[in-house]
């Protein structure tokens, strides 16, 4: 009778815990919850222990938290795919075009379509902010802070290199190219995904601070994308005498590289991670 009673309230007060963990929100990948911190491992022992709490609520939840990782998957080979045209597609159109040779045809190239498919993913998957305002001149005004955000990174990331000892006076236009496409790579990914909130930014890029899949994606490829361009200056100094080895090429390849295997280390990280991933409310 005692062993009984315990059991009894032991499961009365999983019972109650369920009734306040609320449900996941898979649209926007959060747990709309009141009780942080809640894994899908934690909800499928709770829906066991309290079958009231719906076990097919959710199966439909792990369908749609399946097709949100393939969703994002699929923006990623796009991506690679738009990376690949870049390169391909100057080969066709202009005469005694290279990679090395043309470098910076090259390089705008690849920015550029990957900026345009960048925003067109998100805007067609709303993976974007929600806008508080649907006002003409509050969009005009988001437009521009984007613009200005993205050129601020673009001298942000210019300076930073030049930190890190690139020619002061000398390749001024290579340089500046390759912090517009570490910006491209990175703060546009920012911008479309969590708008011009700095907030956001600092939240998504804090200890724990990813509320969604595409958050997740986040940090992966913006990681990877500057580790790549850092791990590219390591051939320079050599005294190797390649055509790769002049400035910027080594550090924009290790760049498109990294962003690259981040767009394949992303999906296939959260999909091995998906049982115990973790994604509060803020």
């Amino acid at each position: 009778m005692a062993l009984r009673r315990r059991y009894a309230d032991q499961t009365a007060k999983t019972r109650s815990a369920v009734s306040c963990c609320g449900t996941f929100n898979f649209q926007d990948s959060v747990w709309d919850s009141r009780r942080e911190g809640t894994s899908l491992t934690d909800i499928r022992r709770l829906s066991f222990l309290a079958p009231s709490c719906s076990e097919t609520s959710f199966r439909k939840g792990a369908v749609m938290w399946d097709q949100e990782i393939k969703g994002m998957a699929s923006a990623h080979v796009i991506l690679a795919g738009t990376i690949l045209m870049a390169t391909v597609m100057p080969t066709i159109l202009l005469q005694n075009f290279s990679v090395y040779q043309t470098h910076l045809v090259w390089l705008y190239s690849v920015a550029g379509l990957v900026a345009a498919v960048n925003i067109a993913l998100f805007w067609l998957l709303g993976v974007g902010p929600a806008a508080k305002r649907n006002s003409l001149g509050h969009k005009v005004s988001r437009l521009i802070r984007c613009c200005l955000y993205f050129c601020l990174s673009c001298l942000f990331f210019h300076v930073v290199v030049l930190l890190y000892g690139a020619p002061l006076l000398q390749s001024v236009l290579e340089t500046f190219s390759l912090a517009v496409l570490l910006s491209t790579f990175t703060t546009l990914r920012c911008l479309c995904l969590l708008g011009p909130n700095i907030q956001a930014w600092i939240r998504v890029f804090s200890r724990d601070g990813a509320m969604s899949v595409w958050d997740t994606s986040l940090q992966i490829t913006t990681a990877c994308s500057i580790m790549g361009a850092w791990l590219g200056a390591f051939p320079i100094p050599l005294d190797w005498d390649r055509p790769w080895q002049v400035w910027p090429i080594p550090c924009t390849l290790g760049a498109t590289l990294g962003f690259l295997s981040g767009l394949v280390i992303a999906p296939a990280w959260i999909h091995w991670h998906r049982q115990h991933l973790t994604y509060k409310t803020k």
